[in-house]
């Protein structure tokens, strides 16, 4: 009995949309070696490589994430502006990723509401942030959320942390994907 009713949950579970699309992505795992101390270093690695796998045959993408969809990710505390400041056990959590502009794309996220990141979401730029439905429904029930902002002591931001924000940097949100 027990064997049925875990292959019955296994059966539901792989036909549950998991809100991107896996078929014919191919992921890898890059660790950089200590020499890659520096974020321009990293980030120009990493431009090389996105660079030199779109130019493969057969490869119509390519995106970078320090997480893949389903991985446990770090939680971090945040606050929502226009908010009360929450004491520290209190403020809400979020899972982080970084990710480039074309990661959603690549892996098959749908955009529900708002925009994708884009090249000038940059250190030069404000910070943006793309948050899921779950977070949007929780956060700003019946309303809204693009165009709130955030504070996090997140500061490491694009494809594994290439791009090193300022301290406590104020975050808006420009897309909601499934």
């Amino acid at each position: 009995v027990g064997a049925a009713l875990l292959g019955r949950s296994f059966q539901r579970l792989v036909q549950e949309d998991p809100g991107f699309q896996p078929a014919r992505v191919l992921t890898v795992n890059v660790d950089l070696p200590a020499s890659y101390s520096d974020f321009k270093k990293i980030a120009d690695f990493y431009d090389q490589l996105l660079t030199s796998l779109r130019a493969q045959p057969g490869v119509a993408d390519a995106g970078l994430a320090n997480f893949l969809p389903l991985d446990a990710g770090w939680r971090l505390p945040f606050v929502i502006d226009g908010r009360p400041q929450p004491a520290p056990e209190d403020a809400p959590l979020a899972q982080h990723q970084s990710v480039d502009e074309d990661y959603f794309k690549v892996i098959g996220v749908p955009l529900v509401n708002g925009r994708f990141f884009e090249p000038h979401d940059n250190v030069n730029a404000p910070g943006a942030v793309i948050i899921n439905e779950a977070l949007a429904r929780r956060e700003w029930p019946n309303q809204d959320p693009i165009g709130q902002r955030i504070t996090t002591v997140v500061r490491y931001i694009g494809p594994m942390g290439a791009v090193l924000m300022p301290p406590t940097t104020r975050y808006e949100v420009v897309g909601v994907v499934r």
